[in-house]
C-alpha cells in the first residue's frame, strides 16, 4: 500500500486492488511466475493463453515468451479461431 499512498486512488482508500479481467487461477499462475520465474506445469492451454494476455498487460516479457512456446505447439489451422 505504500506505493498507492502517493496518489489519491480508490485502492488506497479501501486497501484492495481489484483485478477483474482474469480468473483467480490464472492470477495465481502469474504470482507463481513472479516467485519462481517459471511457467506452471499445471496450467492448461486456455489458461496459458489468458496468462499471455495478462503478462502483456503487466509488461512481463519473459513470461510472454514462456507462454508462447506451448501455444505455438498447440495452435493449428483448425483451432486458431478459438483463441481470438
Amino acid at each position: 500500500t505504500a506505493m498507492l499512498q502517493k496518489w489519491k486512488m480508490q485502492e488506497n482508500e479501501i486497501g484492495v486492488v481489484k483485478i477483474e479481467d482474469t480468473s483467480y487461477q490464472v492470477f495465481y499462475f502469474l504470482l507463481e511466475y513472479l516467485y519462481t520465474s517459471q511457467l506452471s506445469k499445471s496450467a492448461d492451454i486456455h489458461q496459458v493463453v489468458e496468462l499471455l494476455r495478462l503478462s502483456d498487460k503487466f509488461l512481463l516479457d519473459h513470461l510472454k515468451r514462456l507462454c508462447e512456446t506451448p501455444i505455438t505447439k498447440y495452435i493449428n489451422v483448425e483451432n486458431v479461431v478459438s483463441f481470438y
